[in-house]
C-alpha cells in the first residue's frame, strides 16, 4: 500500500468517525465476504492442499483487516488485507495474508489475486494465482458476499459507551423491577445470590451498592480460579467463570472504581487471549473444531467477554521498528541471586541453567516488568534449581522433536505444572567480539540479554565479556504425552549472512508495514477502539459464525438432536450477540429454529406423555459428556429463548410450562465448588437469572398443533421433516429424512436415510450420527455396498422436493457421491476424504465420477385417499455400483466382552450371516411384513421377480481395549438388481391393493384409491392442488 494511499484511507475514515453516530463500534455490521480458497496451504504434488477460509468486512468503502481458519492446516488464527483492483465490483482482489504456524507446520505470508464472477451479485466462483509459503500456487476459490442486514425487529443496538448492555439494557429496568414482584420474581430472586452475575442484577433492580460489592468478591474469587477442570468437563470451568466474570463487570460497570474495572479489563483480555490465540494452554481435553461441543462450550464466554469490551478505547498500534543491528552493552548492575557462569558454545543450549520452577503470572509479571531480573521475583537462591546439559534429568533431553539438540523440555522440567511460567538463567562468556544470531527454538518464549528484551530470532552484535541471559516459557494444559521444548542459544555469522538475513527482515519489515497500515486504517475508522479488542473479537466472531452455520443451517439443521452442550453456553452467547448488535451472529439465523425444529419430530400429549425417535442423534435434551447427563431442556429454555424466532416463541413457552418448575433444573457440573470453597456468590449458576429475565409472563402460550406446521425444511442442509398432524403419540405419523447437503459432523453418513414413527410405533432403528466406518449404515434404511471402501460420509444433493398442506411430500435425491469408491493409500489405508473446511480432496476417489450414479426419490401421502394413514413410495436405482443391497433394519443387539486381554484380529471384523426373523416379522416373494400391536407396515417391491427377499444379519466384532464389543443387526434384505421400487403402507389392519403399469419412461403406481407417478426416476403424486411451493417455518 502506498503511503499517499494510506493517509487517504486516514483521512476518510477519520472523517467517517468523526461524523458518524454514537452506534456500538463494530466491523461485522456491516458487509461481509467470506472466500474460501482451496488448496492454498501445503499445494505440494504427493499430498492434497488445505484450504483457507477468509472473512472480511467491510463499512462504506472501508475494508477492515481480514480473519480466518485452515483447520486442515492448524488451529491458528490467519489474517489478511484485501485490496479490490476496481473499487465497483469485486471481480478480481488481491489477497495478502499472514498465515500462522505452530510446531507442526510452517506460518509465513500468502500473496495471490482473485479472478471470479458472480450470477447474483451474492455467490462467486473463479480461481486463484500467486505465491504461497514461498511456492507457486493456483487453485480453485469460491465466495459468498452478504450484504450488511437490517436489525432484527425486537432488537435495537446499544450504543458506544452504554453499559449494562450484555443480557439487560437500562431501558429495561422498569419492566424488570415490576417483574420482580411477581410471584415467579420473588422466587427467582431468591437465588440471585447463589452467583455473581445474580448478584450484578439485584445491584440494578434494587439500586444497592452493597450488591456491587459482594459481585465484586465473588468475581475476585472467580480470576484467583486456575482450575480447568478434569476430563468430564473438558476446561468448561474456563468459560463459566469468564462468562461470570464478564457480564457482571457490564451489570456493575457504574458501581466499580475504574481501577477495578481496569483489573477486570485486563482478566477478560487474558482469558480471551488464550481462548482465541494460545490454544496450546488449552490442548489437554479441547478438540478445536467450531462444531465440537467442549470447545463451544468452552470459548463462548470470549465473544461474551469482547462484547463487553468491544467500545474500550486504546492507543494506536504499535509501529514496527525497521531492523538494525542492536549491540547489547554490559550489564550495569549484577543480580542478587547467583546463575552459573558457563563458556560460550556456538549454536548449543549453554551447559547449566538455573531454574526458577513454575511461577504464577504475578511472578512472572514481576519478571517481565523488570526488564528480567531474577530478584524481582521474589523467590530464594535455595529455591532455584541447576539444571546440567550432560546431567542425568529428563529436564534436558535431544530427539526428533529437537533436531537431535539439546534442549529444554518445559513441562519435564515444571512436572507438567499447568497454567505456569517458567524462568531460566545462565550467564555466558564471550571471549571475542562478534555479530552473533540469537535464537529460542519457542514462538512464545521471552527472553533478555542484560537486561535488554530480544527476539526469538534476532541479530546481535556482542563485544567480549560476560551476559546474563535469562528467558521465560509458559506452559499451559498440554497432552500428556506432548514436550514443550526451548533451545535459547547463540551462532555467530559473518557479514556476508548478516546482510541476507538483514534483507529478509527488512522484506518481514515490510510486511509488518502492510499489516500495521491495515490495523491503523481500522483504529482510526472505529475511532479509537483498542486495536487487541477489535482484533480478539473479529476472532471470535469469525469461530462461532462458522459454528452457527455448521451446525444449525437455516433451519434448526443436523444438531436436531445430538449433543445438547453445543447450546448451553453458545446460546447465551448469541443472545448476547443480539442485544448488542441488534443482528443474529450468523446471517442465516439458524439458530433461531433449533428448537421447534427439535419439536417438529415429537408427539407431546395433554398429559405430558411425549414419543420421539433418535435422528441425527439422541432426540432428548440429554448431554453426551461422559458422565455429564444432565437433562438439559430446562437450561436451555432459559439461556435460547431470546434467539428463538418470534414465530415460535409461544411455542418454546408452551414448553417451558411442561417443565414442573423453571428455577429448579439440573445445574452446571460442579457449579458450587468455590462457594463450598469458602466464595459466597461464586456459584457458576445462574440459570434462575436468566429464566427470570427471558420468561415472558404476558405471552399466550401455543402448543405445536397451534404453532408447528406439518412439513418442514431446511434446504441448505437437505433435511426435511413430513408429518399428518398434531393428533398424540398413539396417531401421529413423523417421516425425518436427510440428503446431509453438507459436511456436518454432527449428522455425517446419513444421507438418503431417514427415520420412521407412527401409530404409536417406531419402524426403523436409531440413526446414529458421524457413522462412516465398517457397517455405519447397517442400521439405517438404505441400500449397502458392503464395500469398506464406500464413501459412506458422502454428501447428497435434493433435486426436487415438493411438500403440501396435510404434511405429505416428495423428494428427489442424487446420492452419487455415496457410492463413490474411496482411493487408498501405498499401505492400503484409505485416503482422508475432505479436509476439516468441508473441500474435498482431488484424490480422495479411485474412480471417476462419471462411474456412479445413484438416486433416491421418496413420496410421502397422507391423504388417506389409498385407504392407509401413510403411503410412502422409495425409489432407488444405481449404475456403476456393484451388488446394492437395499435394507431395512429390523432388530439390534450388542454384546459386550471383557477379557484380561485384547483378542487378536484388526480393530473391526463383519460378516454376513444367517438369522431368523423377529418376532411379527414375515417375508414373501413380494416384500415383508412388519406387525407390531394393532399396527402393520407392509412392503411391497413392484419389481420383485427382479430381486431375492431374504431376512439377514451383519455381525460387527470391534475390538476394545479389554474385549470386545459385538454387534448383531437384523435387516430384511432386497438383491438382484440396481433398481428398486417399494410400496410401504403403514395402518391397522390390511393394506390396500397395489398394482403397477409401465409405459416408457413412466410408471403408474395404483394404491387403493390413489393414484401415483414414477417419471424419469422422480416420484410424484397424479393430481393435488394443495402444493406449498416453499414449505413455511411457521403456520
Amino acid at each position: 500500500m502506498s503511503k499517499f494511499r494510506y493517509l487517504l484511507i486516514c483521512m476518510l475514515a477519520s472523517w467517517t468517525a468523526l461524523h458518524a453516530d454514537d452506534t456500538f463500534p463494530l466491523p461485522q455490521s456491516g458487509d461481509s465476504l467470506r472466500i474460501h480458497i482451496e488448496g492454498l496451504l501445503q499445494n505440494r504434488a504427493d499430498r492434497p492442499g488445505r484450504t483457507l477460509v477468509l472473512e472480511f468486512n467491510r463499512i462504506d468503502d472501508h475494508w477492515f483487516m481480514g480473519g480466518g481458519r485452515a483447520p486442515s492446516y492448524n488451529q491458528g488464527n490467519h489474517y489478511a488485507v484485501i485490496s479490490q483492483e476496481d473499487g465497483s465490483n469485486l471481480n478480481q482482489l488481491l489477497i495478502q495474508a499472514r498465515i500462522a504456524g505452530d510446531a507442526w507446520v510452517p506460518g509465513g505470508e500468502a500473496d495471490i489475486t482473485i479472478e471470479w464472477e458472480s450470477d447474483d451479485g451474492y455467490q462467486y466462483r473463479g480461481s486463484y494465482s500467486g505465491i504461497s509459503l514461498g511456492e507457486e500456487v493456483s487453485g480453485t476459490v469460491t465466495g459468498v458476499f452478504a450484504p450488511a442486514t437490517e436489525p432484527l425487529p425486537q432488537y435495537t443496538p446499544a450504543k458506544r459507551g452504554e453499559h449494562p448492555r450484555l443480557i439487560v439494557r437500562k431501558d429495561d429496568l422498569p419492566a424488570l423491577r415490576e417483574k420482580m414482584h411477581t410471584e415467579f420474581g420473588q422466587r427467582a430472586l431468591e437465588r440471585f445470590p447463589e452467583s455473581a452475575i445474580g448478584l450484578g442484577m439485584l445491584y440494578l433492580l434494587k439500586e444497592d451498592p452493597s450488591y456491587a460489592e459482594r459481585a465484586r468478591s465473588a468475581v475476585e474469587a472467580h480470576m484467583a480460579d486456575n482450575d480447568g477442570g478434569d476430563k468430564n468437563i473438558g476446561h468448561r470451568f474456563w468459560g463459566y467463570r469468564l462468562e461470570q466474570v464478564a457480564i457482571t463487570y457490564d451489570l456493575c460497570y457504574h458501581a466499580w472504581p475504574e481501577s477495578f474495572q481496569q483489573e477486570v479489563q485486563g482478566y477478560i483480555r487474558s482469558i480471551a487471549r488464550r481462548m482465541y490465540r494460545e490454544r496450546g494452554a488449552w490442548t489437554q481435553h479441547a478438540q478445536w473444531h467450531p462444531e465440537d461441543a467442549f470447545t463451544s462450550s468452552m470459548i463462548y464466554s470470549g465473544l461474551i467477554g469482547m462484547l463487553a469490551l468491544a467500545d474500550v478505547t486504546g492507543p494506536a498500534p504499535q509501529e514496527p521498528q525497521a531492523p538494525q543491528l542492536r549491540r547489547i552493552s554490559e550489564m550495569s548492575n549484577e543480580w542478587n541471586i547467583e546463575t552459573p557462569r558457563v563458556a560460550f558454545e556456538p549454536e548449543i543450549l549453554p551447559k547449566k541453567v538455573a531454574y526458577s520452577g513454575p511461577l504464577s503470572g504475578q511472578q512472572f509479571g514481576a519478571w517481565r516488568d523488570n526488564n528480567g531480573s531474577l530478584d524481582a521475583m521474589g523467590i530464594e537462591q535455595d529455591d532455584w534449581t541447576i539444571i546440567e546439559r550432560e546431567g542425568e534429568t529428563d529436564a534436558i533431553q535431544r530427539n526428533r522433536y529437537t533436531d537431535n539438540n539439546h534442549a529444554i523440555c518445559v513441562n519435564r522440567a515444571s512436572g507438567t505444572t499447568f497454567d505456569s511460567w517458567n524462568v531460566f538463567a545462565t550467564r555466558l562468556q564471550i571471549d571475542n567480539d562478534g555479530t552473533f544470531h540469537y535464537q529460542s527454538g519457542h514462538g512464545a518464549a521471552i527472553a533478555y540479554i542484560n537486561g535488554q528484551r530480544v527476539g526469538n530470532s534476532e541479530i546481535l552484535q556482542l563485544d567480549a565479556g560476560t551476559y546474563s541471559l535469562t528467558f521465560a516459557v509458559p506452559i499451559g494444559r498440554p497432552n500428556p504425552w506432548a514436550g514443550v521444548f526451548v533451545r535459547p542459544h547463540l551462532r555467530p555469522v559473518d557479514e556476508e549472512e548478516v546482510r541476507e538475513m538483514q534483507a529478509t527482515a527488512y522484506a518481514a519489515y515490510e510486511r509488518d508495514m502492510l499489516f500495521y497500515n491495515q490495523r491503523k486504517a481500522d483504529w482510526v475508522f472505529l475511532d479509537g477502539i483498542d486495536p487487541e479488542i477489535s482484533s480478539l473479537l473479529r476472532d471470535g466472531i469469525t469461530w462461532f459464525r462458522q459454528f452457527e452455520e455448521t451446525t444449525f443451517a437455516t433451519a434448526g439443521s443436523h444438531l436436531g438432536s445430538s449433543n445438547t452442550l453445543a447450546l448451553e453456553g453458545p446460546a447465551i452467547m448469541s443472545s448476547i450477540f443480539r442485544t448488542v448488535t441488534g443482528k443474529p451472529l450468523a446471517p442465516e439465523n439458524g439458530m433461531s429454529f433449533w428448537l421447534p425444529k427439535k419439536l417438529m419430530g415429537y408427539s407431546l400429549a395433554d398429559n405430558g406423555e411425549e414419543m420421539h425417535q433418535d435422528f441425527w442423534g439422541r432426540a432428548d435434551f440429554r448431554t453426551l459428556a461422559f458422565n455429564d447427563q444432565r437433562d438439559n431442556r430446562g437450561i436451555l429454555l432459559a439461556t435460547h429463548f431470546p434467539t428463538i424466532d418470534p414465530t415460535f416463541q409461544p411455542l418454546a413457552l408452551w414448553f417451558w410450562q411442561q417443565i414442573d418448575d423453571p428455577l429448579e433444573v439440573p445445574s452446571l457440573p460442579q457449579a458450587e465448588r468455590l462457594v463450598q470453597a469458602g466464595h459466597p456468590g461464586a456459584s457458576y449458576n445462574s440459570i434462575p437469572v436468566y429464566a427470570f429475565l427471558n420468561k415472558p409472563l404476558d405471552m399466550e402460550a401455543r402448543n405445536p398443533s397451534q404453532s408447528l406446521p406439518a412439513t418442514w425444511m431446511d434446504p441448505v442442509a437437505g433435511t426435511m421433516i413430513l408429518r399428518n398432524g398434531w393428533h398424540g403419540p398413539d396417531q401421529d405419523i413423523v417421516l425425518q429424512l436427510t440428503a446431509q447437503q453438507y459436511h456436518n459432523r454432527a449428522g455425517s453418513g446419513t444421507s438418503g436415510a431417514f427415520a420412521l414413527r407412527g401409530l404409536g410405533e417406531k419402524w426403523t432403528m436409531p440413526i446414529r450420527v458421524n457413522q462412516h466406518n465398517v457397517g455405519s449404515r447397517h442400521e439405517q434404511p438404505v441400500v449397502q455396498t458392503l464395500n469398506p471402501a464406500q464413501n459412506t460420509s458422502g454428501l447428497g444433493k435434493i433435486l426436487s422436493s415438493q411438500t403440501y398442506a396435510d404434511g405429505s411430500g416428495t423428494i428427489h435425491m442424487d446420492l452419487s457421491q455415496v457410492y463413490r469408491i474411496r482411493a487408498r493409500d501405498d499401505a492400503g489405508d484409505l485416503k482422508d476424504l475432505r479436509d476439516r473446511s468441508g473441500t474435498l480432496y482431488p484424490d480422495a476417489f479411485a474412480d471417476e465420477a462419471s462411474d456412479v450414479s445413484a438416486q433416491r426419490s421418496i413420496l410421502a401421502d397422507y391423504s388417506g385417499e389409498a385407504g392407509a394413514p401413510l403411503v410412502m413410495i422409495i425409489y432407488d436405482r444405481l449404475d456403476g455400483v456393484e451388488n446394492p443391497l437395499w435394507s431395512w433394519p429390523l432388530h439390534i443387539e450388542t454384546d459386550n466382552r471383557r477379557t484380561e486381554d485384547r483378542p487378536e484380529g484388526g480393530r473391526t471384523d463383519e460378516e454376513r450371516i444367517e438369522v431368523d426373523a423377529p418376532e411379527g416379522v414375515s417375508i414373501s416373494d413380494a416384500g415383508f411384513t412388519i406387525t407390531r400391536d394393532q399396527s402393520q407396515l407392509q412392503a411391497h417391491f413392484l419389481n420383485s421377480d427382479e430381486l431375492n427377499i431374504s431376512i439377514g444379519g451383519f455381525e460387527t466384532i470391534r475390538r476394545i481395549t479389554r474385549g470386545a464389543q459385538t454387534r448383531t443387526r437384523t435387516l430384511a434384505f432386497a438383491e438382484g438388481s440396481n433398481e428398486f421400487l417399494v410400496v410401504l403402507t403403514l395402518q391397522n389392519g390390511d393394506s390396500p391393493s397395489i398394482t403397477s403399469k409401465q409405459d416408457g419412461n413412466t410408471t403408474r403406481i395404483q394404491v387403493g384409491n390413489a393414484t401415483y407417478y414414477l417419471v424419469d426416476g422422480a416420484l410424484d403424486f397424479a393430481d393435488r392442488e394443495d402444493a406449498i411451493p416453499t414449505p413455511p417455518l411457521g403456520k
